[in-house]
């Protein structure tokens, strides 16, 4: 599985989203920031997206970084490999 944030600046779609990123980064910055327990866990074997980022879960204090950002409204779950753009979360609908 993967998940889908908001864009920022010219990617955005729309003021909303490039909001709502701006909000995500300063919670996950904050978040992150005060952890007494941040541990990262690559995916074995190690794999790549299109990009070229690798991928892994992160575990901060216990909780799992993304069902945790999921659960504030900062990240979507998208599995790109299964329908690709046409399922992409629609950061700007109401």
């Amino acid at each position: 599985m993967a998940w889908d944030g908001p864009e920022k600046g010219w990617r955005a779609e729309c003021t909303a989203e490039r909001e709502l990123e701006v909000l995500g980064t300063a919670y996950a910055r904050e978040w992150l920031g005060n952890a007494k327990n941040v541990t990262p866990r690559p995916l074995e074997p190690t794999r790549t997206d299109r990009y070229g980022r690798y991928l892994g879960n992160l575990t901060v204090d216990g909780l799992d970084y993304a069902e945790t950002m999921i659960a504030a409204g900062y990240l979507r779950r998208w599995d790109y490999d299964d329908c690709g753009r046409a399922c992409k979360p629609d950061w700007c609908a109401n």
